[in-house]
């Protein structure tokens, strides 16, 4: 090889080490249709909240980059459609995630019923054991004023049982909450975190999200 050659093959290798390099990962949000999975999203990429929003009619995904120990996740969050008639499609796109988040509405039970019936065995059908979990109460807001809700034991129970992280949030809000337990999932994943400070920040997310929905009661 020349000299030449030679100086151009170093400088071309400096510049591909030089690069910001990020780490790629999936995680899909799974759930029956109406519990919010939308909206936390877009709201933890900045949108506004939307209460009008319909069921989701297709799946999509969006990304949102988290900085973590100094490496760049850059992370594909798939909303999926919760209504039964579009299981099928659903279930092909749990493939190949790396953290899988169930979310359930505390105003509607059979939204966590679903989340033990379907939704965890349909998840365990495609990637066995081989993915990080997280549960999400969502809809926070309305606990002063729903009728009939999911109490914070039912959604720990669930979480607790299978392993996984919980958390009570409100896409309204607080959407900062989510994005904080969904960075909690990707330190898990990546096995840098301490066990006991992560279920602080956990219980702290629950704390947060309640003194948040009665400030918006007394206030409104």
């Amino acid at each position: 090889m020349k000299y030449n050659e030679i100086i151009k093959y170093k400088l071309i290798i400096l510049m591909a080490n030089s690069e910001d390099k990020s780490i790629d990962l999936k995680a899909i949000l799974v759930g029956e249709s109406g519990v919010g999975k939308t909206n936390l999203i877009n709201t933890s990429l900045g949108k506004e909240f939307n209460p009008n929003i319909n069921a989701s009619p297709t799946n999509s995904y969006s990304k949102k980059e988290f900085e973590i120990n100094k490496k760049i996740y850059s992370v594909d969050l798939w909303d999926t459609v919760g209504q039964e008639s579009y299981r099928g499609i659903t279930k092909m796109l749990i493939n190949n995630s790396k953290i899988v988040i169930f979310v359930y509405d505390i105003t509607y039970k059979k939204s966590l019923e679903e989340l033990s019936e379907y939704w965890l065995k349909t998840v365990k059908e495609e990637l066995g054991d081989k993915f990080i979990g997280g549960v999400v109460g969502n809809k926070i807001d309305l606990e002063e004023t729903a009728k009939d809700i999911v109490k914070e034991e039912e959604g720990k129970k669930f979480a607790e049982s299978n392993g996984f992280k919980f958390a009570l949030v409100s896409a309204k809000d607080q959407p900062s909450l989510f994005t904080v337990f969904l960075e909690e999932l990707i330190k898990q994943y990546v096995g840098i975190e301490d066990h006991f400070e992560n279920k602080k920040r956990s219980d702290s997310i629950i704390l947060k999200a309640k003194i948040n929905a009665k400030k918006q009661k007394s206030c409104c």
